[in-house]
C-alpha cells in the first residue's frame, strides 16, 4: 500500500480554497437577534435560489427590490435597514445591513416592518400566523 504525504499547510490552504470556490450554501449572513433567528442574502442568483429553497424554515420572508432599467422586472436591492417590533411596540429584529432577501423565524403574532434604504423609509403591518410564511416585498422607487 502506498501513502501519499500532503504538508500540513497544503493540506489546510487546499481545503480553505474548495471551501471558498464552492461559495456560500445558504446566506451571507445567519443570526440571531435576542430570541429571533435570521438569515440575510441573495445577492447572486445562485444564493437566492439557496435562500428561497430554506424559507419554509422561516415564518417571515422580506425582499428589497428596485424597478429595472427593463421595464416589467425588478433589480434586487442591499444594504437596507430593517427593524421589526411587536404588537407590543418592542423591537424583535433590528439589523443595519440586510441582503436583498432578509428570512426571520418569528413567532406568531403581529409585527410592524420598517425598511429603510438611502433615507427612504417604509412600513408594513403583518400578522405572522402558527403556520406558514409571510412574504413582504419593500420596491423602491
Amino acid at each position: 500500500m502506498t501513502h501519499l504525504h500532503v504538508p500540513r499547510p497544503v493540506l489546510v490552504v487546499g481545503l480553505a480554497a474548495a471551501l471558498f470556490a464552492a461559495g456560500p450554501s445558504f446566506a451571507e449572513f445567519q443570526g440571531q437577534y435576542g430570541n429571533v433567528p435570521f438569515a440575510s442574502g441573495g445577492i447572486t442568483s445562485d444564493e437566492a435560489d439557496a435562500m428561497r429553497a430554506q424559507a419554509h424554515d422561516y415564518s417571515l420572508e422580506v425582499t428589497m427590490a428596485a424597478p429595472s432599467a427593463f421595464p416589467g422586472y425588478n433589480d434586487f436591492v442591499a444594504g437596507t435597514a430593517v427593524r421589526v417590533t411587536d404588537g407590543h411596540g418592542f423591537v424583535v429584529l433590528d439589523t443595519p445591513d440586510t441582503g436583498p432577501i432578509l428570512l426571520a423565524a418569528l413567532p406568531p403574532g403581529n409585527y410592524t416592518i420598517e425598511a429603510a434604504d438611502n433615507g427612504n423609509v417604509q412600513t408594513r403591518h403583518v400578522h405572522v400566523g402558527p403556520k406558514g410564511r409571510v412574504q413582504v416585498t419593500f420596491l423602491w422607487r
